[in-house]
């Protein structure tokens, strides 16, 4: 009898480990199946957030208002650098002609670097880097608590076409301009006439950063004088007035408004590249 009791106590000691071994698989296993599903529905969660977000880029980098669209997508360039480092914030205010308001456009430059970027007044959340070295352009933006990136080709036709030269060499003429100005620096200015239209430019070198500002007028063959003139090529645009004799009434001026030392950094590894 004291046998048959320890041979029950026995067997229930045994199968207690084995019930309770089997209940802990039984668990590991629901818990596991259901973060599988949870892991699906966030992946479709995501999958549908990254296409939103996707269309709502898309359609923030086709504004008119966007100097530099007519990009078209592609995926992450391989060679693009780590990061994206700007020391300098410059603004620019537009009048056109044709319209009744002006326009501001917010760039950061580099004093070490040729890229430079910018945000749209209509989109100033999305900041795009422009990066002729690598012939791309790359947006930023932050949606939801997370940070997106799209990157497009470097509109490689408009540049062409702005750096066009008209007839010969001789048929852009410049002529110097009396010293002016601008936010407590000194410019050059420049007359630079051409059978198409006639400009205005005044440059400054005080500052350790370059940028003329010449891909803001599409379709002029006028960058032949900003790549062969060395004092406009290697300065900073303070102000420009763009007339096309063709059509008086088209009419542009770009002005420096503000220029500050503003530290600016995008590195590309925090970034979900869609």
């Amino acid at each position: 009898m004291k046998l048959l009791k320890y041979s029950a106590v026995f067997t229930f000691l045994v199968i207690l480990p084995v019930e309770s071994s089997n209940a802990q698989i039984w668990k590991k296993i629901k818990n596991t199946t259901k973060q599988k599903v949870e892991n699906r529905v966030a992946d479709k969660v995501s999958e549908k957030l990254a296409d939103a977000i996707l269309g709502k880029m898309s359609k923030k980098f086709e504004l008119d208002s966007n100097p530099y669209r007519g990009g078209t997508k592609i995926s992450k360039p391989e060679n693009l650098p780590e990061e994206y480092s700007f020391d300098w914030k410059y603004q620019m205010k537009i009048t056109n002609g044709n319209s009744s308001e002006d326009m501001n456009l917010n760039y950061w430059l580099s004093s070490e670097n040729s890229y430079i970027a910018y945000s749209n007044p209509e989109s100033p959340e999305m900041i795009s880097v422009v990066d002729a070295e690598n012939q791309a352009i790359v947006s930023y933006t932050e949606e939801e608590g997370k940070s997106f990136a799209m990157s497009y080709s470097y509109p490689i036709n408009s540049v062409a076409e702005n750096n066009g030269v008209v007839g010969t060499n001789d048929a852009v003429n410049v002529t110097e301009l009396p010293d002016k100005e601008f936010l407590g620096y000194t410019a050059k200015g420049y007359e630079i006439d051409t059978p198409e239209s006639t400009m205005i430019i005044y440059v400054t070198s005080d500052i350790d950063v370059n940028f003329t500002g010449n891909a803001a007028i599409p379709g002029q063959s006028i960058a032949y004088v900003f790549s062969n003139t060395s004092e406009i090529k290697d300065s900073l645009t303070m102000y420009m007035k763009f007339v096309d004799k063709s059509d008086p009434d088209n009419t542009m001026e770009m002005e420096c408004v503000s220029i500050q030392k503003d530290k600016l950094v995008k590195k590309n590894s925090e970034y979900n590249f869609l």
